[in-house]
């Protein structure tokens, strides 16, 4: 049953993306959402922020069972032995439910959401008491799935951070918050600095960006690139984003990925190529999403750290 405060156009959306590994080749994002039951598509929160936690890395170097590739409709079959997937149980609990934590720290529980094509992610956020909605499995992209449940969640800003990210530091989830609530007319995603090696590692999307803080450019190639082919600065997307309802459904019309998009596997190039702009925020350099299985020990040892082991 909504309530009167439910039934308001919500302010912000906070979207979680979790991440799905290939099996063979290729397997679906999947995009999942938090909040508690509130029964009924349309209800939403009465504060107005929504999270939605999708899966938006990967590697397109590696086709083991850790590849994160998302254009596919192959089924999902039994989960990869690769632990670098949303219901790798990280030390008793699935990362998706993890990094749903992390955005519980900064946002109210009832304001995030998870939303899936899975019923192995619906049953873990069943047990941990996290809202879900079960989307589409042919969205090409976790931004895709975002725009699915904004047609049934209506809101002002849409809020995305990827579920393979159990050890983000919530603090960068109040800068994107915050400045989307300062102009609620555009686009945000993070950034930070990276390593050389990081800047080296296909792994790891880069960006460019001008004076007035607008994206210019974003992909997997090791820029900028000097002459003497040395490292000299780097910049590394830190997967989180904002972006008002209208500019989310101009990136979703296409209803697939563009060629430089389909090329460097990254959706924001999608913006880029509509002709969308896109504005970057400076965060914390702590983001650690888990895309290959080597990655699993350092998140490990990094919850421990954090005490959230």
């Amino acid at each position: 049953m909504e309530s009167s405060a439910a039934s308001r156009r919500a302010s912000s959306v906070m979207v979680i993306n979790p991440l799905i590994p290939l099996t063979s080749t290729r397997q679906p994002f999947r995009f999942e959402r938090i909040t508690p039951d509130l029964s009924g598509s349309a209800a939403v929160p009465s504060a107005g922020i929504l999270a939605s936690i999708t899966g938006a890395h990967s590697d397109p170097r590696d086709n083991s069972p850790c590849s994160t590739n998302s254009s596919s409709s192959l089924p999902v079959t039994d989960p990869p032995a690769c632990p670098a997937n949303p219901w790798w149980t990280s030390l008793s609990r699935p990362m998706i439910i993890r990094t749903a934590e992390r955005c519980f720290e900064v946002v109210d529980r009832d304001h995030v959401v998870v939303a899936t094509d899975d019923e192995r992610i619906a049953e873990a956020c069943r047990e941990h008491n996290v809202r879900y909605e079960m989307t589409r499995d042919d969205h090409p992209t976790g931004g895709d799935r975002v725009a699915e449940v904004a047609a049934r969640i209506p809101a002002k800003t849409y809020i995305n951070v990827q579920g393979d990210e159990p050890v983000f530091n919530p603090e960068d989830l109040r800068i994107i918050i915050e400045a989307a609530r300062a102009d609620r007319t555009r686009t945000y995603i993070g950034y930070c600095e990276m390593t050389e090696e990081q800047w080296k590692d296909s792994k790891y999307i880069k960006l460019l960006f001008g004076q007035n803080r607008q994206l210019i450019y974003i992909g997997r190639a090791p820029v900028p690139h000097g002459h003497s082919g040395e490292f000299q600065v780097g910049y590394r997307q830190v997967c989180v984003y904002a972006y008002p309802l209208e500019v989310l459904q101009a990136f979703a019309a296409p209803g697939k990925k563009t060629p430089l998009e389909e090329i460097e596997d990254n959706e924001v190039m999608r913006f880029l190529e509509l002709g969308l702009p896109v504005d970057v925020l400076e965060m914390s350099e702590d983001s650690m999403p888990v895309d290959r299985p080597d990655d699993v020990p350092l998140v490990t040892a990094r919850l421990h750290e954090l005490g959230l082991a």
